[in-house]
């Protein structure tokens, strides 16, 4: 089994930890093993991103840089990484 390596950006911490508890119970479920790294907002992600993750779950609105911004920063450093842009709002 490969693990999957995940960077979950999100700076609401209950909105985090609903999507926390989704990717365990998809584990659980899937027989599937994550490595899940977690950031509170764009600019920690940005700041010392290197290509090691699978799969990058962003927030669309964050305070200090917001998930479109910190896409397109990472998209300079990592052409392979899946990029799901994530939100609550309606």
């Amino acid at each position: 089994m490969r693990n999957i390596r995940i960077g979950v950006v999100e700076d609401d911490p209950a909105s985090c930890q609903l999507v926390l508890d989704y990717l365990n119970r998809y584990q659980q479920e899937n027989g599937e093993q994550f490595t899940v790294s977690v950031f509170d907002d764009g600019a920690r992600i940005v700041e010392k991103y290197t290509p090691v993750y699978d799969i990058l779950l962003l927030d669309i609105e964050m305070s200090e840089m917001d998930g479109m911004a910190a896409a397109r920063r990472i998209r300079e450093r990592d052409d392979k990484v899946v990029i799901v842009f994530i939100t609550a709002a309606p």
